[in-house]
Parts: structure tokens; sequence; C-alpha cells
């Protein structure tokens, strides 16, 4: 029997200060165990089954239904730049570099709705792991933005289970598809966890010292993929002549604005293979029997 693991996050506020993505993404999640099992002293414990969870497809996604806060409510903050060597590396100096600026313009939505991401299709062999993100998940304390106070919870679920929860889920739910179109969202994948630990060591030594200098070195990004979420199907529909039998088969693209019936025979190609061809300029026929 297949399982199917199920978080559910929700934040303390009905707003989320997270830019760059929404809803959140399965990144941000991945991110927020991590934290959770950093700060409780359990990372070690659960690198096994953090490392299958990063291995997983990318989950299905649900979002409270949300609107962009008004321009006029956002808010910005100034900050230093990271720039201490323009000022000889003096400390006291900061306040001349404090030029780089972050906007807060959440997100609003109703907090009672949570978020939701769920993996569906989990071995019986891994159901161990399952529980472990289970456990760690009821650790989360945040999640986008320091300012997005979360807690969260989780579950493991027959398969059979998950197509309920989501039909009655009451906000807006994102399926993971191929193609280019819709909503592209950051997903862990096998190395994602390394990349974090990479990420942290480097933030640590990020000031390095000698006698008279201080030496500021950025920590490199996390390693994630991006992924397709509710992408709309992409048809590609060709036309079969029956030619003469002097004259070779080609394809024939159909223009888009062109509606067709649906494909209802299909025919033996007999002879010579048929081979493609860049005559696009005209125009095809509906298929005929």
């Amino acid at each position: 029997m297949s399982h199917a693991l199920v978080i559910h996050v929700r934040l303390h506020e009905d707003r989320y200060n997270g830019e760059g993505d929404w809803p959140p993404c399965p990144a941000r999640l991945f991110q927020a165990l991590v934290a959770a099992a950093g700060l409780n002293g359990t990372l070690a414990s659960v690198r096994d089954s953090l490392e299958w969870l990063q291995r997983q497809p990318a989950p299905i996604v649900g979002a409270p239904r949300a609107r962009r806060a008004p321009h006029r409510d956002r808010v910005m903050f100034y900050m230093p730049n990271n720039d201490l060597d323009s000022v000889q590396g003096d400390p006291r100096r900061i306040a001349e570099i404090r030029s780089a600026t972050k906007v807060f313009q959440p997100y609003l939505f109703d907090a009672n709705v949570p978020f939701l991401y769920a993996w569906a299709d989990i071995a019986d062999k891994d159901r161990h792991h399952a529980n472990a993100i289970c456990s760690l998940a009821e650790l989360i304390y945040q999640f986008g933005r320091g300012v997005d106070m979360a807690w969260a919870w989780a579950e493991v679920l027959d398969s059979s289970e998950v197509d309920a929860r989501l039909t009655e889920y009451p906000g807006k739910v994102f399926q993971p598809s191929s193609g280019s179109g819709g909503t592209t969202l950051l997903c862990p994948h096998s190395g994602s966890l390394d990349s974090l630990d990479r990420r942290h060591e480097a933030y640590r030594r990020r000031f390095s010292f000698d006698d008279r200098n201080v030496t500021f070195q950025k920590a490199p990004p996390p390693s994630f993929k991006r992924v397709s979420y509710n992408s709309p199907p992409r048809n590609l529909l060709f036309e079969l002549r029956n030619l003469p039998a002097q004259r070779s088969l080609f394809l024939l693209p159909l223009r888009a604005s062109r509606s067709a019936a649906p494909l209802k025979h299909r025919r033996p190609c007999r002879g010579n293979p048929p081979r493609p061809t860049l005559r696009a300029s005209r125009s095809a026929a509906p298929l005929k029997r």
C-alpha cells in the first residue's frame, strides 16, 4: 500500500512577507524543516530523512487565496549594503553605507486556511522517513522572512485519502506539471541539503581578518530546482493526407486558430516513412476519412 506525507503550515498572522513567490515554494518549507532541526539539535538524527525528502518528486501545494497589500501600505527598511570595504572596514562608519533597502509588501489571506504540501506514492519501506518528517514538522517556528512566525503539523495518510483532502481544501491547489507555463516554484532536489550546509558554514566564516583589513565574502546560494505548477498542457495536432504514390508524405502543422475534430481513424503508414517539412505557410483541410 502506498502512502502520502501531508504537511500543514499556519502563520500566526494573516500575512506573508516572503518575496518572489506565491504560494510559498516547497524550497521554503524544506529550509524551515532544516532550520528547525538545526535549532533543536536534531539535524544529525534526521539527516537521512531530509535527504530522502529532497529526492522525492515535487509535492502538491495548497495555499489560501490571497491578495497583495496595497502599494500605499508597503514598508521600506534601510540597512547596510555589505560594502564595508568602501569605508576601510570600520564598523563605526556603517551609517555611511546604509543605502540598501528591503520592501515589505505582504500577501494577505485568511489565516484559518493552512498551507498544504503533499507528497504522494510513498512506499511502505519509506514510512519511517515520513514519520520522522512528521515529528520534525512540529518544530517549525518560521516560514518565509524572519517576521513570518509559523507552526506546523504533519500526518501520513493512505494515498486514497489525499484526493478527498484536496477536494475539500478551501484554498487553491497547485499541481506539479511539465512544460514552461503556469507558476514556477523552487523545490528541493538531491544535493539541496548539502548546499544549505555549505551556505551555513560559509556564512559563519564570511568575515576574515588580518593585521589591517577585514574581508567579507558572500555565502553561496542554496541549490534548488525550478518546477512548473498548473502548466497548461501542450497539444500538437498533425494532419495525415492520402497523397499519390509519386509524392512523398509531409507533415504540416495546423494553425492554432483553427479547430479540429478528434482523431477517429488510424491508418498504417506504407511505403517510405514520413519526413518533416518546413512548409508551414500552407493551410490544411480538416482530417477526412
